[in-house]
């Protein structure tokens, strides 16, 4: 009998071995498809993902900027509520739980006069938000500002918790300008209530920003004009050039 005759043994093996041949190209293309697949899935995840974080968070910036305004209230509020109703579902960048934080915090601060329960739910998913970003990335000064902004603002001072997170900031980035400025609005904000401790680190933070020069002397220079009395004269004895002199007392004629 001929081994290449149909149904003969040789025939046999050369069908099985272009049977298993085609079979390793099926799936060699059926992975490449699934590898794309993912590969593109995982992209679009991640661009939804990046793209709703930055949105949040350039709103949050504008509704921060302008908190007191009445037409921001009436969206802060708005905000609040989205947010505070909505599950985050999966993931999050760290942008969005940084943003998701803050407005959250406003809201808060909103409703403290009115409703203080439901202040103090808001100032726990803002806080819940902040440790969420931390997830993403323990060494961010922006999550460790937010804490202690949530901190102060819901105890309506610096107390020792808000004060040890303001602290932390300094821990991460010790040399980061925005950093700086933040802990300077912070000091200058709660001046009253802090030590020396946070004093004096605060106001060489103030002459640090004064010689970068540039928008962070003008920056750091509105931050202090509109510090409290107590604040602009350590600030004028740390740093004489960056403030006016106070207007000279008029004398009381006789």
């Amino acid at each position: 009998m001929r081994l290449t005759a149909p149904g003969g043994a040789v025939e046999r093996v050369l069908v099985e071995l272009r049977q298993d041949a085609m079979a390793r190209r099926r799936l060699g293309l059926y992975g490449l498809v699934g590898v794309l697949t993912l590969g593109g899935a995982f992209t679009l995840i991640s661009f939804v993902i990046e793209w709703r974080g930055r949105n949040l968070a350039h709103d949050g910036a504008a509704l921060a900027r302008h908190a007191d305004a009445p037409e921001s209230a009436a969206r802060i509020a708005a905000f609040g509520r989205r947010l505070g109703a909505e599950q985050p579902g999966f993931g999050g960048s760290l942008g969005y739980w940084e943003a998701r934080a803050q407005i959250l915090m406003l809201a808060a601060r909103q409703r403290l006069a009115g409703d203080r329960q439901a202040a103090q739910t808001l100032f726990d998913q803002a806080e819940a938000a902040a440790r969420h970003g931390l997830l993403v990335a323990p060494t961010s000064a922006l999550a460790w500002q937010r804490l202690a902004e949530i901190e102060a603002a819901r105890a309506n001072w610096a107390n020792d918790p808000a004060q040890a997170l303001a602290k932390t900031v300094r821990e991460v980035a010790p040399a980061d300008p925005d950093a700086a400025l933040w802990r300077v609005e912070f000091a200058l904000t709660y001046w009253a209530d802090l030590g020396t401790d946070m004093r004096q680190p605060a106001l060489d933070d103030v002459a640090a920003l004064v010689k970068l020069g540039g928008p962070w002397r003008q920056r750091v220079a509105a931050l202090a004009a509109a510090a409290p009395a107590a604040a602009q004269m350590a600030v004028r004895a740390r740093t004489p050039a960056l403030l006016p002199p106070p207007p000279a007392e008029t004398p009381v004629s006789q």
